[in-house]
């Protein structure tokens, strides 16, 4: 049985080299043959590479199989190709007549196989496709295409007993296309060492997040969720590592000559058996296996597809190449040689350099690890996650001792080129930083999304605060600062968050502005009213006599009023124009506002009785017309209000949920937030960061611009609308002397049937000037009808307006008890009620009496001040009393006298 011919089984080392005149031998001939043969070979196998280089795919269509053009190399270096499509429509047997091929037999015994036979080639043993499963008994759909070398020597010498003619040997090379089960080519299957295959015994390193959440309310709840985490990670990078040696050996061992994994696992239990015990330092802990994960996934995603071998086995598959199913399934390369290049002509060399370099690189993050303690507050340019750990800033948490080391195992690109100390670092100056890496900040931010900030854990969070915002201002960097605790819900514990001037302070300031100059116009008011005071004594108008009917000492009260209200108002002006922090430190103004409102109103009130009000004074207005004084008060409780809500937020179970993508980064994306997390001690324990601000938009405290009176109100109206006249009482007195008195007698006889409302109004009167204060009286007798009847009842009804006005004034009283208030506002209804009666019976008077109602008439003008006075009544009762009455006139006058009844229609209201 002819052997299929293996040509680098044995390799050519030399051939004959020929002299002049040389008797050449067949060994010599061939050696030279033999050795060009050899040495082609070599070059495909080991400079080009082996297997399918493209094409070459077998498919079933129907009765005929299809092979695309294409090439692929054997491990002997045979090249295998079709330059165009080929199909195959019949087959035959391949059995032990072909030249024996060792991988189609098991022991003695050869695999069933057959072989394809191309479109248009005469051969009388082959048969049609179709008939393939009833002739072998095996389905097309279970067959896989192999592509085989067949290569021999023929000997074709023709000898005699006596003679034989040396014609020579023929080396025959045919390609054939055969057909195996699925099932038997194991034995085909190439089996190479590559990075690709030590990736799919490799599994990458999938890092836990721990969990952050509004439950974690102490650092140490902090710290276990941490805990957990890590050692979730820890488990993981131990199992990985494991798996490492004996799948990578082939390649691995020019790092490391022996298994370095159990000195790495045996470094990380301790660290996790160091941190199983400490919190202090866990988030960088976390960081580090982090950056463990990233460099082995790093070092297996670069594994993941080379197939690059250096110099494959020759045994592998030397004559022959799968070219997949004929049905393909779900994977089109199964039972398909793959290709494998040569270091020469892919990029897997690169590849396996740099897959050894990242294992030197875990190998030193291993040994280089330490939490630091201490040190300068950097902040530094990095990349962020998505970009891999080598194109990062070298973190903080690793040994400065070993920073060159480090530094020149952190980059491939960079350490091939020479430029390790061109890698962005918080240890950077240790190893003579290159370019940028010497002043980071000072170079164009834009490559570096992420400022790593690194150096302050474990000290006090005012201080880094303060250190990082001088930073951010100096550097002109887009992040903010913002600081938490994590101590449980202890607000005494609470450093308070920065003060920060929203619009609720701002419309403080503009309410005690207008308190301020309120208190300004009072301030000249009663300079005024003193200096008028003062004129209407010095002119005589009214008597200064403390001990006489007419006067109480009015200007020695106005003098000593002046005097406190001067004092009172100065001094609550000046807290009301401090700024609002100095403001909030004394809340004593709301007393010294009662004071001057006190003062103010026993101004006025204690020489009530020889003053007129013309108009709404500043007393007034402050003291019964401005709520800006309660707004103050109640803008003082939203504000503090805000300042509590302010510090909750700042507590970290509260920031949590009010921002739940809090994330740490041992730094902060540029335009994000970077948050301080600090303890019961008010140092930092942890940092996180957030991808936008958080900061408020509100700003620092400001010196507020000076608010000038409007030049609105004339100044006249501040100073003036009071003016002196003498008591009302002693007018009213020398009026019912001379209008009434002297026709008494004749004017009762006359009015006999009114003796007893008569009666009844002089009770009234005797009740109004017992408990009216006589500084209230005003515009009595302003009317002089001919009916002196009617004049008299007016003047009763103006004596109980005036009644109303005062209860009213006095009702507003800030300073009243609330029992007192409730007691004067029951006199005030029945007051209207009473004052409602009488525009009543005043209106059904001028009815009865049928008085002219033309216009000048007594008549008309009492009905003129009875609508005028029903337009004081605010109570409803006393108004439905009034609409009553004076609906029942207008229905009895309504047919006698129309212009009567059109008259009382519009007084209703």
């Amino acid at each position: 049985m002819l052997q299929v011919l293996r040509s680098l089984d044995e390799i050519s080392s030399g051939y004959s080299v020929f002299e002049k005149d040389q008797v050449l031998t067949h060994d010599q001939l061939n050696s030279v043959s033999q050795f060009l043969e050899d040495q082609d070979r070599l070059s495909r196998v080991f400079l080009l590479g082996v297997g399918i280089s493209c094409g070459l795919r077998a498919q079933l269509q129907g009765n005929r199989v299809r092979v695309s053009k294409g090439v692929g190399v054997s491990t002997d270096g045979d090249l295998l190709f079709f330059t165009a499509d080929a199909e195959f429509d019949r087959f035959k047997p391949y059995d032990n007549t072909a030249p024996a091929y060792a991988p189609f037999y098991v022991g003695e015994t050869m695999l069933p196989i057959q072989e394809l036979v191309r479109v248009g080639t005469n051969d009388s043993r082959a048969l049609p496709l179709n008939q393939f499963g009833a002739e072998t008994g095996q389905n097309l759909n279970n067959m896989v295409a192999v592509f085989l070398m067949e290569s021999y020597v023929k000997d074709d010498d023709l000898c005699s007993g006596t003679d034989c003619d040396n014609l020579g040997k023929d080396s025959i090379h045919s390609g054939r296309l055969l057909l195996l089960r699925r099932t038997d080519i194991d034995a085909l299957r190439e089996r190479l060492d590559t990075l690709a295959s030590s990736a799919l015994a490799l599994d990458q390193v999938v890092i836990e997040r721990p969990v952050i959440g509004t439950g974690i309310t102490t650092a140490a709840q902090l710290a276990a969720s941490y805990r957990s985490a890590c050692n979730t990670n820890h488990s993981r990078l131990l199992e990985a590592l494991t798996a490492f040696y004996p799948a990578c050996r082939h390649f691995a061992q020019a790092r490391f000559p022996s298994d370095p994994a159990p000195g790495w696992r045996s470094a990380l239990s301790s660290l996790n058996g160091e941190f199983a015990r400490r919190d202090a330092g866990i988030q960088y802990y976390y960081d580090f296996l982090k950056d463990l994960a990233d460099t082995w996934n790093a070092f297996v995603e670069l594994l993941y597809g080379d197939y690059t071998v250096c110099c494959p086995d020759i045994q592998a598959f030397p004559k022959h190449l799968l070219l997949g199913n004929l049905v393909a399934g779900d994977n089109a390369d199964e039972n398909r040689t793959g290709h494998y290049p040569s270091p020469a002509v892919s990029a897997g060399k690169a590849h396996l350099q740099h897959a050894l370099f990242l294992l030197g690189k875990l190998d030193v993050l291993i040994a280089a690890f330490e939490v630091p303690s201490g040190g300068a507050i950097r902040i530094t340019p990095s990349r962020y996650d998505d970009n891999g750990l080598e194109e990062r800033s070298v973190p903080y948490y690793y040994r400065s001792a070993r920073a060159r080391e480090l530094f020149s195992n952190w980059n491939y690109r960079l350490s091939q080129t020479g430029r390790s100390n061109s890698n962005y670092g918080y240890h950077a100056g240790e190893v003579n930083p290159r370019g940028s890496a010497a002043n980071p900040l000072a170079a164009h931010l834009a490559p570096y999304p992420l400022l790593r900030i690194e150096g302050h854990l474990g000290q006090p969070v005012q201080e880094v605060q303060r250190n990082l915002e001088a930073q951010i201002r100096s550097r002109n960097l887009a992040i903010t600062v913002q600081s938490i605790m994590v101590t449980g819900n202890r607000r005494e514990l609470l450093i308070k968050p920065k003060f920060r001037y929203t619009d609720l302070h701002r419309f403080h300031y503009v309410l005690r502005q207008d308190l301020s100059l309120q208190l300004d116009d009072a301030l000249k008011f009663g300079n005024s009213f003193r200096a008028e005071v003062d004129r209407a004594v010095d002119q005589r108008f009214v008597v200064d006599d403390p001990n006489g009917a007419e006067g109480r000492g009015i200007k020695a009260v106005a003098a000593a009023k002046q005097g406190i209200l001067t004092e009172r108002a100065s001094g609550l002006k000046a807290k009301l124009d401090k700024p609002y922090n100095s403001y909030q430190l004394d809340n004593s103004w709301q007393s010294d506002m009662r004071d001057t409102l006190t003062v103010a109103g026993e101004f006025k009130h204690e020489l009530g009785n020889v003053v007129k009000t013309e108009f709404v004074t500043p007393f007034d207005g402050l003291i019964g017309g401005s709520s800006h004084m309660l707004w103050v008060d109640w803008l003082d409780k939203l504000i503090l209000d805000k300042d509590d809500k302010a510090q909750d937020r700042v507590m970290f179970s509260t920031f949590c949920r009010l921002h739940p993508g809090l994330e740490h980064a041992a730094g902060v994306l540029r335009g994000g937030s970077f948050v301080l997390v600090y303890d019961s001690t008010g140092n930092v324990v942890a940092d996180f960061m957030l991808p936008y601000r958080v900061e408020d938009e509100d700003d620092d405290e400001i010196v507020e611009p000076v608010l000038p009176r409007p030049p609105i109100r004339p100044d006249w109206v501040i100073t003036s609308g009071i003016k002196l006249q003498p008591p009302n009482y002693k007018f009213v007195k020398d009026w019912f002397k001379a209008d009434i008195e002297p026709d008494w007698g004749e004017r009762l006889t006359r009015h006999t049937g009114y003796f007893d409302v008569f009666k009844n109004t002089i009770n009234t009167m005797g009740d109004v000037f017992g408990n009216l204060d006589r500084s209230k009286l005003a515009g009595v007798g302003d009317l002089k009808l001919s009916d002196a009847f009617l004049n008299l009842r007016l003047q009763e009804a103006e004596l109980q307006r005036q009644q109303i006005d005062l209860l009213r004034e006095q009702s507003l009283d800030p300073s009243l008890p609330e029992s007192k208030r409730s007691q004067i506002e029951q006199e005030l209804d029945k007051v209207e009620l009473a004052f409602a009666n009488k525009l009543e019976e005043t209106t059904r008077y001028v009815a009865d009496n049928n008085l002219d109602v033309n216009k000048g008439g007594d008549g008309y003008q009492a009905l003129l001040k009875v609508q005028s006075n029903a337009n004081q009544l605010k109570g409803t009762q006393a108004i439905e009393q009034f609409n009553a009455g004076v609906g029942n006139v207008q229905r009895d006058v309504a047919g006698r006298n129309p212009v009567l009844g059109n008259m009382l229609g519009k007084f209703r209201r």
